[in-house]
């Protein structure tokens, strides 16, 4: 499954990824609830600085980042 995903065409490798301790993750993380959604903003930060769009199953995600973070949820 995961091979099928990263050949899609519009799979997007990220190879400049800021540290978590940066100042632009420190940011992302200003947003946390608690300890769970530490990846997931970091995730969703990246997307946001790549102009890439945030795919995901989970609902909570879809409103989680930045205003102008694009997120698409899947069902």
């Amino acid at each position: 499954m995961l091979a099928e995903l990263v050949a899609d065409s519009a799979h997007l490798y990220i190879e400049d990824l800021p540290s978590p301790a940066s100042k632009v993750s420190r940011v992302a993380f200003e947003r946390l609830m608690g300890h769970q959604q530490v990846t997931d903003s970091y995730l969703l930060m990246l997307a946001r600085r790549s102009d890439a769009i945030f795919i995901t199953f989970n609902k909570r995600l879809a409103s989680a980042g930045e205003p102008d973070t694009r997120v698409e949820l899947l069902s």
